[in-house]
């Protein structure tokens, strides 16, 4: 998790494109910004969108095993947004990155993954003992 932290706040300010304002509160529109401006370099683009994404999937999956009260999916998904938000307005705060809403909602998403693989594994280990 400290891992995750440090590249949040640290090595992602040199992937940060300098045309952007130090937050974005409209949803949705980094994310299509990156999807459509062909001239960006697509490293940004991946590096952005599916990190933002992959990041989180670890928590999502890890919380519902290691944290008892987080078996939920509601209680996943609201672990994973705020810890997105905190990592957010650090980033904003410290001037090491900016706080965009697109960050949040991919992070959140990625949480999502996380939880929804644990699931599936569950399933397939009930079915393993049908």
């Amino acid at each position: 998790m400290l891992l995750i932290l440090y590249l949040f706040l640290f090595v992602r300010v040199a992937y940060r494109p300098q045309y952007l304002v130090d937050y974005s509160l409209i949803p949705f529109k980094t994310i299509v910004h990156y999807a459509t401006h062909e001239m960006m370099n697509s490293g940004t683009r991946i590096i952005n969108v599916f990190g933002n994404v992959l990041a989180f999937v670890p928590l999502g999956f890890l919380a519902p095993v290691l944290l008892p009260k987080m078996n939920g999916f509601k209680q996943t998904i609201y672990l994973s947004a705020s810890l997105s938000l905190l990592v957010e307005i650090t980033q904003y705060v410290s001037k090491m990155g900016q706080f965009d809403v697109d960050d949040i909602i991919l992070n959140t998403l990625g949480g999502a993954v996380g939880v929804a693989m644990v699931w599936f594994v569950l399933l397939f280990l009930r079915s393993l003992h049908h």
